[in-house]
């Protein structure tokens, strides 16, 4: 259905005559000016996505291991 359906739909289904066009909204422009910078800044955008990365995994110490915690009595 993932493959098919968008296959189907782009045999079957007609652009829309006319002059209405959609702006997009503030959140989507926000989106696609960061996605564009992302893509064109690969490098530090791999650097960063590493960066989270490792900071995460310092943090896994912190993180409760029991499951009843020691101030309930």
């Amino acid at each position: 259905a993932r493959m098919l359906t968008p296959m189907m739909a782009a045999y079957i289904l007609k652009p829309m005559k006319g002059t209405y066009v959609e702006k997009d909204g503030a959140l989507m422009q926000w989106y696609m000016r960061v996605s564009r910078w992302c893509l064109k800044h690969r490098l530090i955008t791999v650097i960063a996505a590493f960066g989270f990365f490792v900071g995460s995994l310092f943090l896994i110490p912190q993180l409760p291991t029991g499951f009843i915690p020691p101030q309930d009595k």
